[in-house]
């Protein structure tokens, strides 16, 4: 509403003023009007969510004990009765073991709760634990496991979150490359020590790099980013680290994780 005390004569240009500067209040209500709209929306979304990611915890977190105990009864039974069905029971269990820990990490990093242990870590025993539980599976998939890091080598990480890293990234290559050598090593680098871990295959394509760290990501059939890669950006990130994708020389991909 504009006013005066007195009648007054507009000219043709204080009356195109007037025009305009009502079009733009009324875009001004309207944009007013529509904020309120996606806030109330938006709320109602974040609390849907939230409630979501409860729920989410909560299951993933009752899982543990029952999982545990199969876990337990799987190796007892595979050390008692030793065959292909009492190995395929244990490695199923690890899987689910892998997975059910990896969403735990990741719906806890939500509220800010990752966190990292540190302390020296010797790098080579790490590696040859890892390999070692994943040596049945790399052999029934066609994959040979190399290990190559000094013994003196020592990473500034927390031990349980690098072997986990480790192990579902070895585990993806065993997974999803092609029949051959993965590599794990371990080196230093200027400020830090670089693990790698190498496989033959297809590799990734350089446009995708990025997004197999994404929760959920689907690349195809031959590579998923599923939650492990999602929970290896974070425990890296928790430890002072980062993680990235480029070509092997292998021939396939080469997961490259950088620690203090």
């Amino acid at each position: 509403c504009i006013f005066d005390r007195r009648p007054r004569q507009l000219s043709e240009l204080q009356l195109a003023s007037l025009a305009i500067l009502g079009r733009q209040v009324e875009s001004l209500l309207t944009l007013r009007l529509r904020s309120r709209e996606l806030i109330l929306r938006g709320d109602k979304l974040q609390q849907v969510q939230r409630q979501k990611d409860e729920l989410s915890a909560l299951l993933v977190h009752d899982l543990r004990n029952p999982l545990a105990s199969i876990l337990l009864n799987a190796h007892l039974l595979e050390l008692e009765h030793p065959s292909e069905i009492a190995r395929d029971i244990v490695t199923g269990a690890e899987a689910m073991r892998r997975m059910v820990a990896n969403m735990l990490d990741i719906s806890r990093s939500q509220d800010g709760t990752l966190n990292a242990r540190l302390g020296e870590v010797r790098v080579r025993p790490l590696f040859e634990q890892v390999c070692s539980a994943l040596a049945t599976r790399a052999h029934q998939s066609g994959k040979e496991l190399s290990v190559l890091a000094p013994t003196d080598l020592v990473a500034r990480a927390d031990p349980e979150l690098l072997r986990r890293i480790c192990d579902n990234l070895v585990d993806n290559a065993v997974k999803y490359a092609s029949p051959g050598l993965v590599h794990l090593e371990g080196r230093r680098v200027p400020g830090g020590v670089e693990v790698r871990v190498e496989d033959k295959g297809p590799g990734i394509p350089a446009a995708d790099r990025e997004l197999v760290f994404d929760k959920y990501t689907q690349l195809g059939s031959s590579r998923s980013g599923g939650l492990g890669l999602t929970f290896c950006r974070l425990a890296a990130k928790a430890q002072g680290g980062s993680i990235r994708v480029e070509e092997s020389p292998l021939g396939g991909s080469a997961f490259v994780l950088t620690l203090p």
